[in-house]
C-alpha cells in the first residue's frame, strides 16, 4: 500500500490504480513527492477527470484501461491525439508526437518533459497558473491540515 514515487532515466514516476482517479488526493500526494508522470492502469475510468488531475498537479498522465480508451495527458490538460483542443486552454501541448495502434490497443507518445505548461495564463509555466503547481511560491497558508481536520470530523459523524 502507499503511494511510492520511482526515479527513472527520464523522470520521477508515480502510480495510481482503479478508483484513485475519482479523488484528487492520490495524485496530489504523488506530485508532492515529486512525481512528474503518473501511470494509471485500470479496468475503467472517467476520461473527463484526466485533464483536471494533470493540470491541478502539473503532471503527465499515461492511462491504460481494460474497458475504456487509453490516453496520455500533459501538464496543461491536453490529451494526446485530440482533434479539437479545448478552446479555454491557452497553451500548446507538450505532447510532441502521438500514434495509436488500434489492433494492439496501444498508444505511443513522445512527451517533452522539460515543457511544463499551465492550462491558463497563455501557456506560462505552472507557477503562473491560478491554481498553481504544488511548489508555488505564492501559497501563503497551506490548507492540508484543515482538510484533514474536516475529514476526521466527517468520519466521526458517520
Amino acid at each position: 500500500m502507499g503511494f511510492p514515487v520511482f526515479e527513472t532515466d527520464f523522470g520521477k514516476v508515480g502510480i495510481i490504480i482503479c478508483y484513485d482517479s475519482w479523488f484528487p488526493e492520490p495524485t496530489g500526494l504523488l506530485a508532492y513527492k515529486g512525481a512528474e508522470l503518473i501511470l494509471f492502469p485500470n479496468a475503467g475510468y472517467f476520461t473527463g477527470l484526466m485533464p483536471a488531475r494533470s493540470a491541478d498537479n502539473g503532471v503527465w498522465f499515461s492511462v491504460s484501461s481494460l474497458n475504456c480508451p487509453a490516453g496520455v495527458w500533459d501538464s496543461g490538460g491536453a490529451c494526446g491525439g485530440e482533434m479539437d483542443p479545448n478552446p479555454t486552454r491557452y497553451v500548446v501541448s507538450s505532447i510532441r508526437d502521438f500514434q495509436k495502434d488500434e489492433q494492439h490497443r496501444m498508444i505511443t507518445a513522445t512527451l517533452d518533459l522539460s515543457r511544463r505548461y499551465s492550462p491558463h495564463w497563455w501557456g506560462g509555466p505552472m507557477r503562473s497558473a491560478p491554481g498553481g503547481r504544488r511548489c508555488r511560491q505564492t501559497l501563503m497558508e497551506p490548507i492540508e491540515e484543515e482538510i484533514a481536520r474536516e475529514a476526521r470530523r466527517w468520519d466521526a459523524s458517520c
